[in-house]
């Protein structure tokens, strides 16, 4: 017996092709892919660290002020120890510096560099290039349903 598969976005809708789900879903993830390889090619030496353009993001937010190292990894959904692997590898390539948390010597905050800055612009050019044609209201509707993908429990 062949299991048949049907997508159903929302509780009345028509069920979707699953090809046309799986094409979705190769898009996604061809598109990560191409993001993750200039990325690679932009600080040589991070294959491995996937997360590494989103620990960037999350830095990019907190601004001057960084992140303690174990909000980092939380906001990563890493480990500690793989977070302090990534910030190991991002701090001796300059992108990142390790700070003393100005109220608790216990804590480390994890702040851009220049280097990182500058990173964070070139990641920008490659986002801006890829979602080149959508407009706003396209590309908020796109991050919306891939936060429902990324919410589905499995």
């Amino acid at each position: 017996m062949v299991a048949s598969i049907a997508f159903r976005p929302e509780p009345n809708a028509e069920a979707l092709s699953p090809d046309l789900v799986l094409d979705a879903l190769y898009g996604i993830v061809a598109a990560a892919e191409t993001l993750t390889r200039r990325f690679d090619a932009r600080v040589p030496g991070m294959d491995g660290h996937a997360f590494t353009p989103f620990a960037l993001r999350q830095l990019a937010v907190a601004g001057r002020r960084g992140l303690p190292q174990v909000e980092l990894a939380r906001l990563l959904r890493m480990s500690p120890s793989s977070a302090t692997r990534l910030i190991d590898a991002l701090e001796g390539r300059g992108v990142v510096r390790r700070e003393p948390h100005p109220n608790d010597r216990r804590i480390n905050q994890i702040v851009l560099t220049v280097v990182g800055k500058a990173l964070i612009e070139g990641l920008l050019d490659d986002l801006n290039r890829l979602a080149d044609g959508l407009d706003q209201a396209a590309l908020s509707d796109f991050t919306r349903r891939l936060s429902q993908l990324g919410s589905i429990p499995i």
